[in-house]
């Protein structure tokens, strides 16, 4: 949980550098990694052995969730975050593809 925060923190002081699509991905995406954090907390101290079936299905579901989540959603996002990188690097190294992106040819 603290290096979800500390992720968070990062991203609100420099969102200012990535278009509102992406930022509203990763913001959605920290949101939503969060919450499965949480619901998997709960049941971080207590031991499996004290925990009944019924608790302890949960506890794996709240697990698999999560991971899920995390397994499916990053990788959409951070390749979204890549390109989103890759366009700007290029423009910056290539003039050609500053004027293409501006819309002077």
């Amino acid at each position: 949980m603290n290096k979800l925060a500390e992720f968070f923190r990062f991203f609100d002081k420099h969102r200012i550098y990535l278009p509102p699509e992406l930022c509203d991905s990763l913001q959605d995406l920290a949101m939503q990694v969060r919450r499965h954090v949480i619901r998997f907390g709960v049941y971080v101290n207590f031991d499996d052995v004290t925990l009944n079936d019924n608790t302890r299905a949960q506890k794996e579901k709240a697990w698999n969730e999560g991971w899920d989540a995390i397994k499916n959603q990053v990788p959409q996002v951070r390749t979204a975050l890549e390109n989103e990188f890759r366009v700007l690097l290029g423009q910056a190294a290539n003039p050609t593809l500053q004027r293409t992106a501006s819309g002077d040819l």
